[in-house]
């Protein structure tokens, strides 16, 4: 399987996590988009689709629970 092309969202709140999913997935020819806080990540949503998304469960003390599920409609 590839990543090339693939429209990927990230969401991390730890910029350190965030930076070397976002290099190796760019090695991959990935396409990534990266959301340190659950509203970027709601915006990044409302801009365009993905095709998958990594998710820390625990952003910032919440939980992103439900950009799990606005991804799956």
């Amino acid at each position: 399987m590839t990543l090339a092309g693939l429209k990927i969202l990230v969401v991390e709140d730890e910029p350190i996590i965030a930076m070397v999913l976002e290099e190796l997935l760019e090695d991959e020819g990935a396409i990534p988009t990266i959301a340190g806080s659950l509203p970027q990540a709601a915006d990044a949503l409302g801009e365009g689709s993905f095709d998958a998304a990594i998710l820390d469960i625990n952003v910032h003390g919440e939980k992103s629970y439900g950009i799990g599920r606005t991804l799956l409609e």
